[in-house]
């Protein structure tokens, strides 16, 4: 197998790099106020959604937004079969 690439430090533009399945982003710091704002409001949306039992939840799925190519991608996400959040 290959060696991972080395990582090199951040600069003072540049935000820690972010570990995501299954690749590693890296975002400017400029632009993570964007990408939390956004993520924050698919939340409170979420909430919303769900106080009013209105429309379909993003349950059972992970969101992630990359600010630098403005796109979003919504991924499902289940339990692996040993996990103890199965038992509840």
């Amino acid at each position: 197998a290959a060696a991972p690439p080395a990582r090199t430090a951040p600069s003072a533009l540049t935000a820690p790099p972010m570990l995501t399945a299954p690749f590693e982003l890296t975002v400017p710091s400029v632009l993570t106020a964007l990408r939390d704002a956004l993520l924050g409001t698919v939340v409170a949306t979420e909430v919303v959604k769900a106080l009013l039992a209105i429309g379909t939840p993003l349950s059972g799925s992970v969101v992630g937004y990359d600010p630098t190519t403005a796109s979003v991608t919504r991924t499902a996400a289940v339990a692996r079969p040993d996990c103890g959040c199965r038992d509840r």
